[in-house]
């Protein structure tokens, strides 16, 4: 009968059991977009002398520091080589993050993590920051590099970063668990794209856009926040492209 038919197709486009999850690290694991911003500014100002307005670089969020630093960069006219670039900003970005008054740690961010460890699921950043960043970050926000995650990927091995899938197939790679075994928690549309390429369940927080923008996006499920996203929650992560089927 039709309706059997459909049920079976259904059930053979559910996808499997999640068993890990892939986390962004800027507007997800740590709320350092801000930061980020203020502290590029301040570098294009003291630097160049360059009036930027922080603002400038939201539409570049997501994409690595190449992309966040000298996009701004050149639509004012500065020509400085992104290593350049990169070694002010990481230079003033490291002081900022040492800063005692610094708390850049993603609400409930933390314990997210670990439950999804105890829980026996498999977790890594996947970022498209610099190492370097990243490790500055993480540690800032509380995080134990070495023991929270059970892989660290980051933009400093990869030509192409988000919105390409690269990255992100990366991890799946070095967690041993395939692509659409793997949820990724996003915060900005390049991230959304790539995990789709990737062929990964996506939960959006809505820590960089406002929610209609994220939802617009079309991720499987939406949060406010990770304080708000729980190892059930995202264990009951349906892919909406198969559920609207």
């Amino acid at each position: 009968p039709p309706r059997a038919r459909t049920s079976a197709a259904r059930a053979a486009a559910t996808p499997p059991a999640v068993a890990a999850v892939l986390f962004d690290m800027d507007g997800v694991l740590t709320l350092s977009e801000n930061l980020s911003r203020a502290v590029a500014a301040v570098m294009m100002r003291e630097r160049y002398g360059v009036a930027v307005d922080p603002a400038e670089y939201v539409k570049f969020v997501g994409q690595g520091e190449a992309v966040f630093l000298g996009g701004v960069a050149a639509s004012h006219g500065v020509t400085a080589s992104v290593d350049e670039l990169k070694a002010a900003f990481f230079a003033a970005y490291e002081v900022a993050c040492a800063d005692p008054g610094t708390d850049i740690a993603g609400p409930g961010a933390r314990d997210l993590v670990r439950a999804c460890r105890a829980a026996g699921l498999r977790v890594a950043v996947a970022s498209s920051a610099d190492l370097v960043k990243v490790r500055m970050n993480l540690a800032a926000a509380g995080f134990d590099l070495d023991n929270d995650f059970d892989a660290v990927v980051t933009a400093d091995e990869f030509e192409k970063l988000k919105p390409a899938p690269d990255i992100f197939l990366a991890a799946a790679a070095i967690l041993s668990t395939p692509a659409c075994a793997c949820v990724v928690i996003e915060d900005a549309p390049a991230g959304i794209e790539a995990a789709r390429a990737a062929g990964m369940r996506v939960l959006g927080v809505c820590t960089t856009l406002r929610e209609d923008e994220m939802r617009a996006l079309t991720p499987d499920d939406v949060a406010k926040d990770t304080s708000e996203v729980t190892v059930e929650r995202l264990l009951a992560l349906m892919d909406v492209r198969t559920t609207a089927a």
